[in-house]
């Protein structure tokens, strides 16, 4: 266990997930911030970033979980995903509704779709659990996801009634989305589709060579007509490594919903 004069750094076991936190000491924690880290990466790997939350929004519990499967192709365990990413993944198809996509797109984006319901419900009970443990409520959490993890942020957010229920005005305090997109946005058009206003922040680089900026327009339409409130702020970056370069931006987010 690490830790420095105001946090303490640890390991966590909640099967089948695993992962590092941070947590105040002198205090309990009144917020809570789950980063989901991006394809190929895993809670070591983003810790420096979770650092930085910790230090925007000293007052929370910083949870750090680990992809829930190695890809096993780079056969190394530290090497991991929130599920399979097919090799020819296209995230410009992210950047409008499924059924404008090929064939071959659509059958990929059902499988994806059905891979991300099957994890957020994990992650949901996850965070429920959690929520309960540390005597908080589903408007002291936060998600923070970094692509691939920002995509199944969404999934959370949007797929399952868990972080937003019913009859309760009691809901998810926030999500931002670095770098990712929104797989099968069509789910928001199907009758009885009801979701509180959630604030979410995007978070893009103008070089990003994965998400053109169509994709976070069209997240942000989509958000938008669901009556979600939206923040979109573009920074000079590329993919890998744009969390670091809209600190700022995500920071002042935080301290403003918090």
């Amino acid at each position: 266990m690490d830790s420095s004069n105001d946090t303490q750094e640890f390991f966590w076991e909640e099967a089948p997930l695993t992962g590092l936190a941070i947590a105040p000491i002198q205090h309990k924690p009144e917020k809570m911030i789950v980063l989901l880290h991006g394809y190929q990466g895993d809670a070591v790997s983003n810790m420096e970033f979770a650092r930085i939350l910790s230090t925007a929004v000293p007052q929370a519990l910083v949870i750090v979980p680990n992809g829930i499967e190695p890809i096993p192709e780079r056969k190394d365990p530290n090497v991991r995903q929130w599920w399979n990413l097919a090799q020819d993944f296209d995230g410009g198809a992210l950047s409008h509704m499924p059924q404008y996509l090929s064939k071959k797109r659509k059958d990929e984006t059902k499988r994806i779709i059905k891979e991300i319901e099957k994890i957020s419900k994990t992650l949901n009970k996850f965070v429920l659990k959690q929520l309960e443990k540390n005597g908080l409520g589903l408007k002291d959490c936060f998600l923070v996801g970094i692509s691939q993890g920002g995509i199944t942020a969404f999934g959370m957010m949007l797929y399952h009634k868990d972080l937003h229920k019913d009859g309760r005005e009691d809901h998810l305090g926030g999500m931002i989305s670095i770098g990712s997109g929104i797989v099968g946005a069509d789910k928001t058009r199907v009758e009885g589709f009801h979701i509180p206003p959630i604030p979410v922040l995007l978070v893009r680089g103008s070089r990003d060579e994965i998400f053109s900026k169509n994709v976070d327009c069209f997240s942000k339409s989509v958000l938008t007509e669901v009556g979600i409130p939206v923040d979109l702020v573009e920074v000079d970056a590329v993919h890998y490594g744009l969390e670091f370069h809209a600190v700022e931006a995500i920071s002042e987010f935080l301290r403003q919903k918090i």
